[in-house]
């Protein structure tokens, strides 16, 4: 019986989660930029 092989580049094994999200405007000459700051645990 011949055994599977795994690659293991192709496995992910990370879990990630999204613990804050924050939209943060600079008001500039004419336009307002929009900007995200994020904290993520992997």
């Amino acid at each position: 019986m011949p055994v599977k092989r795994i690659d293991p580049a192709s496995v992910n094994l990370t879990v990630e989660k999204a613990v804050w999200i924050n939209r943060v405007a600079k008001v500039t000459k004419g336009a307002k930029r929009f900007n995200f700051a994020a904290l993520v645990v992997v």
